[in-house]
C-alpha cells in the first residue's frame, strides 16, 4: 500500500507542485520543496495557502523570489505560519487536535534554519518525538 500511495504522490502531484508553485517562484531550497509538496498533498495542488501568502508578503502572484522584495526564508517561513494557523483553526472547528502537530512541525523546521534538510549537527530530525535520520537513512 505504501508504494502505491508513495507512486500517486509522486505521479499526480510532484510534477504539477514543481509546475505550479515552486518553478514559477523560483524556489531553491529543500526546505521549500518539501513544506509545499506536503502542502499540496494536504490541502490540494490549487490550495488557497501560497496565494495567501504572497498577499499577505505584498508581492504579486507566482513572482519570483529575490526579484519580488522578498527572500526564499521570508516566503516559506510566512507559507509555514499561514498553515499552522490554518491548521490550527481546522484542528478546533473539527475537533481534531491531531492536525496541530503538522503545522506546529513545519514552522520548527523553518525556525532551525535546515534549508537543505540535513538535520541538527548528527543529521537528525525530530518528527513527532521520532528521531529519523536524514543524511545516512537506514
Amino acid at each position: 500500500m505504501q508504494a502505491i500511495q508513495d507512486q500517486v504522490a509522486t505521479e499526480s502531484y510532484w510534477g504539477d507542485v514543481i509546475g505550479l508553485s515552486i518553478t514559477p517562484r523560483n524556489l531553491k531550497s529543500a526546505l521549500a520543496f518539501a513544506l509545499i509538496f506536503d502542502t499540496a498533498i494536504q490541502h490540494g495542488k490549487y490550495n488557497f495557502l501560497i496565494p495567501k501568502t504572497e498577499t499577505d508578503l505584498g508581492v504579486a502572484p507566482k513572482s519570483r523570489v529575490g526579484e519580488n522584495g522578498v527572500t526564499e526564508q521570508q516566503f516559506i517561513a510566512k507559507l509555514a505560519q499561514n498553515r499552522q494557523d490554518n491548521l490550527k483553526a481546522l484542528a478546533a472547528k473539527l475537533n481534531l487536535p491531531g492536525m496541530v502537530k503538522r503545522g506546529d512541525f513545519w514552522v520548527n523546521l523553518v525556525a532551525s534554519n535546515d534549508w537543505n534538510l540535513q538535520g541538527d549537527a548528527n543529521g537528525n530530525v525530530n518528527i513527532n518525538g521520532k528521531i529519523i535520520q536524514v543524511r545516512n537513512p537506514t
